[in-house]
């Protein structure tokens, strides 16, 4: 058998073949709900919305766009799971609530009203659909059991039989690279180059002359990628002067591709990925609408390790195998049953770093809750000193630590620090101003409080 870059067209037909007599297997979750609008400027209208998530909000870029001057341009989304619905707000200016409680994130069962701005929104019904998910627990360089990476590993697959750019979404650490890595050896073009882009780490003019080219220069990115795949990372932090340019030529290229007239340099395929909602970026105009909904008509999410039931321990033991091949090791009980408790922020590439660290503690050949060390704070000095100040100075004195690390983190990245916080850019840098000038005023959206 060749190796994986040499794959001859057979080989390759072969492996495509096996995965779909493994990918047979089905699993039933959420994937349609239906809302009905009860007052604000759409009462009476009753919308219903497949997929995986569903975002509201005043901008043009939400599935529900609702003309509510009260509302933000993105406002709140629904996450569909397999046995309910999560409502959470995305940063909002005048929050979401249920009822008088201001709500960050809960889940809720149909017939539920919650409120938007002007606008009550009632959850009237959800319906379970099955859905096809592999048998397979790996796909090229991804691991992971949980239906919900299974039922990834079909959607790559199926991607992969085709010429369709892709944007991949998730978290930082969730292994969207792994992902575009899967996708491409998968594809008709793994035999082509694998060519990985940051939008994030060059200059303006950098950006621009190796995706167009300058002084009548071949663009450098498609002249490497040529015949294969070209992966944009960090595709949000593309300088706004140069996204209408990149939907032009996307646009000329696949008009070529139909007409059979594509030149060389133009055969290539994209993989956008980004860390944050390109949605809520469009929404919030930090990302050029008309690019956003190009390059979103086929999209991926990657999800947190958190949505992985039974990864945690599943990923870490193959870890331990990676790291230590030579070492017998193994999860002592109670390190097994403390990590799917973790929140793991960081998601895989954390758990990766929690497993370098732990087998670097241990001589031994089990593991513990102690060598995990999971509970560790020194990032925030700890909570103890936090404890010995009245609320109002806690809480100041921590976000203002949370956003010198988170500042330092990202250098200065308003939107990886949004996506790390959960939080909206404007919400970002209104916290930061505050910070700043040292009148703190905590915004309710950072957790639950009453409506007065």
């Amino acid at each position: 058998m060749s190796s994986p870059g040499e794959q001859t067209e057979l080989e390759r037909f072969i492996a495509t073949r096996m995965l779909r007599r493994e990918g047979d297997g089905r699993h039933e979750r959420i994937a349609k709900v239906t809302l009905r609008l009860i007052g604000g400027p759409h009462a009476g209208l009753v919308v219903a919305f497949t997929g995986d998530r569903i975002e509201g909000g005043r901008g043009p870029a939400n599935d529900l766009v609702l003309r509510d001057t009260s509302v933000s341009q993105s406002h709140f989304e629904l996450e569909l799971g397999r046995d309910g619905v999560c409502l959470r707000d995305l940063g909002s200016t005048n929050g979401t609530w249920l009822g008088p409680v201001r709500v960050s994130e809960i889940w809720i069962p149909e017939k539920t009203v919650f409120t938007v701005g002007q606008t009550d929104i009632e959850l009237k019904s959800t319906r379970r659909m099955r859905v096809p998910v592999s048998k397979v627990d790996q796909l090229g360089p991804l691991r992971g059991r949980s239906t919900v990476m299974r039922e990834l590993f079909v959607s790559l697959e199926r991607l992969a039989e085709t010429d369709l750019d892709v944007l991949l979404e998730g978290e930082v650490g969730t292994g969207k690279r792994l992902a575009a890595e899967a996708l491409h050896k998968r594809s008709r073009r793994s035999g082509g180059p694998l060519v990985v882009f940051d939008c994030g780490e060059r200059e303006p003019p950098e950006i621009e002359a190796a995706l167009f080219g300058l002084d009548g220069h071949e663009a450098e990115l498609r002249r490497r990628a040529r015949g294969g795949t070209l992966v944009l990372r960090q595709i949000g932090d593309l300088p706004m002067e140069l996204q209408p340019r990149l939907l032009e030529w996307l646009e000329c290229r696949d008009a070529a591709r139909e007409s059979g007239d594509l030149a060389a340099s133009d055969d290539v395929r994209l993989l956008f990925v980004s860390s944050l909602s390109l949605r809520m970026l469009a929404a919030e105009g930090l990302l050029y609408e008309p690019l956003y909904k190009k390059i979103a008509d086929a999209s991926v999410r990657v999800p947190p390790l958190r949505e992985r039931s039974g990864d945690a321990v599943y990923l870490f033991e193959h870890f331990l195998v990676d790291l230590a091949p030579d070492r017998i090791v193994e999860l002592a009980p109670d390190a097994a049953r403390a990590l799917p408790l973790h929140p793991f922020p960081g998601n895989v590439r954390e758990l990766y770093n929690v497993a370098i660290r732990a087998l670097a503690r241990t001589t031994g050949s089990r593991i513990t809750r102690r060598d995990l060390a999971l509970g560790d704070m020194q990032g925030f000095g700890g909570l103890s000193a936090l404890a010995a100040l009245p609320l109002r100075d806690a809480r100041e004195r921590f976000v203002r630590r949370y956003f010198a690390v988170l500042h330092r983190e990202t250098e200065g990245n308003l939107a990886e620090m949004a996506r790390r916080s959960g939080s909206s850019p404007s919400t970002v840098r209104r916290l930061l101003a505050d910070v700043q000038q040292g009148h703190l005023d905590p915004p309710g959206d950072l957790g639950c409080s009453q409506r007065r």
